[in-house]
């Protein structure tokens, strides 16, 4: 049995290359990895703002359906309609409201008001709806 004489640094030619390469692969992938947290995180933060927005327009609606069946005067109607949001936040949204007229009851005329807001298109698109019973305060 003959053992290989060491050659010095010559018989470790390459490795490094190796190494460079393997660190550069897992940084690529570290950092592709990264990316993707990072664009998903907006994508759910624009989600998100949609969601809220739309929730505040069937909000809006109902507030507007509400005035509306009650207002300050006392003479009130409950109709289905689509009211125009006023608010610049609330641009680009859309609000249906339905107002149905229960009773009177024992008197009393309650009312149920649905109202459906959405924000944004297509993937995009939150809609969050709104159902209120509200009843005449004068018996």
């Amino acid at each position: 049995m003959s053992l290989k004489p060491f050659n010095g640094p010559a018989s470790q030619q390459g490795m490094g290359l190796v190494a460079a390469i393997f660190v550069i692969t897992v940084m690529a992938l570290v950092s592709v990895g990264i990316s993707n947290l990072v664009l998903t995180g907006q994508q759910s933060y624009g989600h998100e703002i949609l969601s809220t927005r739309a929730f505040l327009a069937a909000e809006s609606g109902a507030q507007l359906a509400v005035h509306e069946v009650l207002p300050p005067s006392g003479s009130g109607s409950c109709s289905n309609n689509t009211p125009a949001l006023p608010a610049a936040g609330l641009s680009g949204c859309q609000v249906s409201t339905s107002c149905t007229q229960i009773g009177p009851i024992d008197g009393i005329n309650y009312y149920n008001i649905e109202s459906t807001g959405q924000c944004g298109a297509d993937a995009d698109l939150a809609v969050r709806k709104l159902t209120l019973r509200i009843r005449d305060g004068s018996p």
